[in-house]
């Protein structure tokens, strides 16, 4: 984990402090209009409030963005976002991967508190206006506040022995100790006072012969006002993230994987960690590694698997890679192609598909069978063979089979298509087990993570390349690695997503890129190849 300068911190704090009181300032020059706050309060066209509308709305356009990829960034409405329009960018990890997001409070603290305080009461109908204003800086006092995860990992690294012993402990009240320095936070309030009476002042009367008095009415918003606002609200609900942040700085480290619980994706993430993972422990000076558990955090879909890492959000990831009888997973390798994810690690897993069932259940009753269409496919014959009237029906997962099974009343003539572990989580009993047609159904999947682990000495590599439309161009880079003795034993086109009809390449290799042969080979191949990327290195299995 990166070491956090705390002098940059506070002036990114101070940069948000203009941001936060400009936009306070814009707001109250409207009336309350309480009625944008209200479910159906001025169109009954959405359900919700006219301000929680157009801000989901504003996160999704935002999320196209990647802007809630980035760390610092935490959204309002997070399960409306939408899958970035640009590639995802590999952020430095400074702070612990973690899914903290107080803007619940954050919205609640604006609309209750601050709002009454800076904006005169009544109704104006400027919605539209208002709702902008009130975007921005909800936005802008959601950064500042969860910036104090920055600033409490920053504290950590300084005195990381006694804060351990307190987290342990769970000793807020020796965190907090720690944490408040009574000073810092007498120069940030004397700060944005100034700041206010300064950006608030209201000069249309005032000539340089006859400056304008410092009265309270010549202030759009009261000094004073937005002082009390940051000791009262803003200040101690920066804490309170500190705290939280703090009592989950030494917890197990977060996979995230394909959901549901109970998928293959989870089986996989289940096995590999099943050891645990080899973490840093203990002072900057004196880093050791420690066997550490993990916990698992199941998400939507392969893209939010890579999202998760990326940002920061989780340590690990698993995704599918290729299976042996449907062939390599599209939607993975774009993601391997269009981000800067690391492959620490592989895990195969042979996939056995049961028919499973409510306890109590007599298999030769089933009349109907739900699953995701892939095990449907896969389980044709058997199906045909045992169940040749049985109504079929495809779910989103083998996971959400299960639990659809698992909810019904009525135990005697429904049943899925899953996995052992989602049929253990859910107390359902196994009524077949390997109902698949092929014996040799494997699924291979990839660990995810932001740091190579070193070399072995039993290695596997992969990268990606490109080459120009020419003859030969392709053999030249193979050539290289022949040169090197680097031996290939996977090969693929992929599409160039830029030019039409231009073709990359995905190489697998055994051994390691810190190998000598290795670094030989690679220096060369930038000089044959359009770019080439390193994809990851991690132990054969």
């Amino acid at each position: 984990m990166s070491k956090i300068n705390l002098e940059t911190l506070r002036s990114d704090l101070i940069r948000l402090e203009e941001t936060i009181i400009f936009g306070l300032i814009e707001r109250s020059q409207f009336k309350q209009n309480d009625a944008i706050y209200k479910p159906g309060g001025i169109s009954d066209k959405f359900e919700e409030s006219f301000l929680d509308f157009f801000l989901s709305e504003t996160e999704k356009v935002h999320s196209r963005m990647r802007r809630y990829t980035a760390p610092d960034e935490h959204a309002f409405f997070p399960k409306q976002l939408l899958p970035p329009a640009l590639p995802l960018l590999s952020f430095p990890e400074v702070i612990k991967p973690n899914t903290i997001n107080f803007n619940d409070k954050v919205k609640s603290l604006y609309l209750n508190r601050i709002l009454p305080g800076i904006c005169k009461p009544g109704d104006d109908q400027q919605y539209g206006s208002s709702s902008n204003c009130d975007i921005a800086v909800l936005q802008s006092i959601s950064k500042r506040v969860h910036y104090g995860k920055f600033v409490a990992e920053a504290k950590f690294q300084e005195q990381p022995e006694k804060y351990a012993e307190m987290i342990r402990a769970k000793d807020v009240h020796g965190l907090l100790n720690l944490l408040v320095n009574k000073q810092v936070e007498q120069r940030l309030l004397e700060r944005v006072e100034r700041k206010a009476s300064t950006y608030g002042k209201d000069i249309n009367n005032a000539t340089p012969s006859q400056p304008q008095q410092d009265a309270p009415e010549s202030f759009k918003v009261s000094p004073e006002t937005i002082v009390s606002l940051y000791r009262d609200y803003l200040i101690p609900l920066t804490i309170e993230i500190e705290i939280e942040y703090l009592l989950h700085r030494l917890d197990k480290p977060l996979v995230a994987f394909l959901g549901p619980e109970g998928t293959f994706s989870h089986q996989a993430s289940v096995d590999f960690f099943s050891d645990g993972v080899q973490m840093p422990v203990g002072t900057p000076t004196e880093i050791v590694a420690a066997k550490c558990d993990v916990e698992f955090q199941p998400v939507t879909n392969i893209s939010d698997v890579f999202e998760a890492v990326l940002s920061n959000r989780t340590t690990y990831g698993v995704v599918p890679y290729e299976n042996s009888i449907a062939g390599r997973v599209q939607q993975t390798m774009e993601q391997l192609y269009d981000t800067h994810a690391q492959i620490v690690g592989e895990q195969y897993l042979r996939i056995q598909h049961n028919l499973v069932a409510k306890k109590g259940a007599d298999r030769i009753n089933i009349k109907k069978i739900y699953s995701h269409k892939q095990p449907l496919m896969q389980c044709e014959n058997w199906l045909r063979r045992n169940y040749p009237n049985a109504e079929l029906v495809e779910v989103s997962s083998t996971a959400k089979a299960a639990e659809m099974v698992s909810q019904q009343e009525n135990v005697s003539d429904v049943a899925a298509i899953c996995s052992s572990l989602a049929a253990e989580r859910l107390g359902l009993e196994i009524l077949s087990s390997g109902i698949e047609d092929s014996p040799n159904n494997v699924t291979r999947f990839l660990i995810l993570g932001k740091q190579l682990p070193s070399p072995s000495g039993r290695d596997h590599t992969i990268m990606t390349f490109g080459t120009s439309h020419q003859v030969g161009a392709l053999s030249s880079a193979l050539n290289i690695l022949c040169k090197y003795a680097c031996n290939m034993f996977a090969l693929e086109s992929f599409p160039n997503k830029q030019e039409h009809w231009e073709y990359n390449f995905f190489v697998e290799l055994s051994g390691h890129v810190e190998e000598e042969k290795f670094k030989k080979a690679l220096v060369e191949l930038k000089e044959v190849t359009s770019f080439i990327r390193v994809l990851g290195c991690f132990r054969d299995k």
